[in-house]
């Protein structure tokens, strides 16, 4: 519990409950099956549908904020995972209750198998509910605490109603984390703690159609014969389990072929590609990538990337496009080489790179891989990236 211990060490755990909270609880139990090995890392990591699971160091601030307590009875909105709901539910024991609400209604499933691991829901310690949660839940009022995970454009009034006199509110206004405390019926004593960043609050129940439609979009660059399988299916598999929308991109339209014989349709060629259309452009390696994708084409794509902010991600020896266009002077980055042939390598630090033996290499909004055996890390690094 090596995250724990720091956040503990750096005063972002500081109450016994909530640290006892956070070592039971287990962060993993409540990551999609392909990114439980990443619950250790102190970032927001997406679940689907557009949504995340909170940094580790930003909910702990949170319920630092929020003084839970044994026997409250707390409305967390914007349920997710389950992972806050269920820190929630081991402070406030069998004596309290948690209303735990989300809109999307797959996600409200997701969040509440994962917190029946714990029994909190057989328990009646937790109840979930899929509605708007900026309407709070006047059923269950008035509330000890409130706790919103998505960041609204101003506190909800229902909320200031449904919220006990002394009771506390902790709520995301656009970039800012606010503490109210109810000290009358009107009268709020209000503290406002900037620079976070949070997934909006939904306020109106969403279909998957509509999910996706709002999702993020990713280009995937490959050549039409010969590309990588491992470095092309993999990451693409990775980023489509996250709702991700993908585009394969090439130089020809039909049926590209990997060098393993894999067969992926082609939707947009590499002429037509706009990066202002995505949130990332993918390059995969393979024998085939020099030749069908070193080319002005290519080149124009990563500049325009580059240029527009865009996550630029790039396998095996496709970071030799990245290194000809100049952007990885000064960078850090990676590329596939051999015990026989460092010309890859030679082709980088021409260029200016500061190239680095490893799998993966992150500097900045490029991100590099140095062939089929990091497929999987470069998968989860972009989704990572991708995260808010």
């Amino acid at each position: 519990m090596a995250l724990i211990d720091d956040l503990i060490k750096e005063s972002w755990l500081k109450s016994p409950e909530i640290i006892g909270s956070f070592r039971k609880i287990k962060r993993r139990d409540f990551l999609p099956e392909d990114i439980k090995n990443l619950a250790e890392l102190n970032e927001a990591l997406s679940i689907g549908w557009g949504q995340t699971i909170s940094q580790p160091l930003v909910v702990a601030f949170m319920l630092g904020q929020l003084q839970p307590k044994k026997g409250d009875k707390i409305l967390d909105v914007g349920a997710g995972s389950g992972w806050t709901t269920a820190l929630l539910a081991e402070i406030v024991g069998s004596q309290g209750k948690i209303i735990a609400m989300e809109i999307i209604p797959e996600l409200k499933e997701f969040g509440e198998r994962n917190v029946n691991k714990y029994n909190f829901i057989k328990k009646e310690i937790v109840e979930f509910i899929c509605t708007d949660g900026s309407k709070g839940y006047s059923k269950e009022a008035p509330f000890d605490r409130i706790l919103a995970s998505a960041a609204c454009q101003e506190i909800p009034p229902a909320w200031k109603e449904q919220v006990k006199v002394g009771g506390r509110i902790v709520v995301p206004i656009k970039n800012s984390i606010w503490l109210f405390i109810k000290k009358s019926k009107d009268e709020f004593e209000k503290f406002e703690y900037p620079g976070f960043v949070f997934v909006p609050l939904m306020e109106k129940t969403v279909t998957k159609e509509e999910v996706k439609k709002e999702s993020k979009k990713v280009a995937i660059v490959i050549a039409f014969r010969d590309f990588r399988d491992e470095e092309y299916f993999i990451p693409k598999e990775i980023l489509e389990r996250a709702e991700i929308e993908i585009k394969t991109v090439s130089s020809q339209k039909g049926t590209a072929i990997g060098a393993d014989g894999g067969e992926a349709e082609v939707d947009i060629l590499l002429e037509d590609l706009n990066p202002a259309d995505f949130e990332a452009i993918i390059f995969v390696g393979g024998r085939g990538c020099l030749k069908y994708l070193d080319n002005e084409d290519s080149y124009r794509i990563v500049k325009e990337a580059v240029s527009q902010n865009k996550i630029l991600a790039s396998i095996c020896v496709s970071p030799v496009i990245l290194a000809k266009t100049g952007v990885l002077q000064g960078k850090r980055a990676t590329v596939w080489s051999s015990t026989f042939d460092k010309s890859t390598i030679k082709i980088l630090k021409e260029n200016g790179a500061i190239y680095q033996d490893e799998l993966v290499v992150v500097d900045g909004k490029i991100i590099t891989g140095n062939g089929p055996g990091a497929s999987e890390k470069f998968g989860k690094t972009i989704i990572r990236g991708l995260t808010p």
